[in-house]
C-alpha cells in the first residue's frame, strides 16, 4: 500500500480493479478472495482485474514481471468468464516452475558433451598439425 492507500505491486506499480482504476485501502490488515475481490473493513472495495492472453507467443517481455501485448492491443479480461479459470492466494509466493534438480543434471549433461567435443576438436588439431609438420619434410 503506498502513501495514499492505494494498492500497488513491489515496483510501485498499481494494482487496478476491473474498471481499471487504482484499489484504494483504508485498513492494511485487508483481504483478497480467490476470485481476486478485496475486502477491506469488511466491506468489498473492487475487484483485481485479471488479463489474459488467448496466444501467449504474442505477449513481449518488458522486465521487471511485466509483459505487453506485441500489437499494443488491451489484453481480455478473466474476470467473469467462465472459459478462464483463475485464483488468486494472499500471503503465497508462487514457486518457479523449473525442476532444479533436472536442470542441473542436463546442465552437466552438455558440460561433459561439451568437455568431450572438446577432446576431440585438439585430437584432430594435434594431427592436423603433424600432418603439415611431417608432410614436406625430407629425410
Amino acid at each position: 500500500i503506498d502513501g495514499a492507500g492505494r494498492l500497488v505491486d513491489n515496483a510501485g506499480h498499481f494494482v487496478l480493479d476491473t474498471a481499471g482504476e487504482p484499489i484504494v485501502l483504508e485498513d492494511p490488515q485487508f483481504t483478497v478472495e480467490a476470485n481476486g475481490t478485496v475486502i477491506d473493513n469488511g466491506a468489498a472495495v473492487g475487484q483485481i482485474q485479471i488479463a489474459y492472453a488467448a496466444n501467449p507467443l504474442n505477449l513481449v517481455k518488458e522486465g521487471g514481471g511485466l509483459f505487453r501485448n506485441e500489437d499494443e492491443a488491451v489484453l481480455p479480461s478473466a474476470v467473469g468468464n467462465e472459459e478462464i479459470g483463475y485464483q488468486l492466494k494472499q500471503r503465497f509466493l508462487e514457486g518457479s516452475n523449473v525442476d532444479v534438480e533436472k536442470s542441473m543434471v542436463q546442465l552437466m549433461d552438455a558440460f561433459r558433451t561439451l568437455q568431450a567435443n572438446q577432446e576431440v576438436l585438439k585430437a584432430y588439431d594435434k594431427t592436423m598439425g603433424l600432418a603439415v609438420n611431417k608432410v614436406g619434410r625430407i629425410g
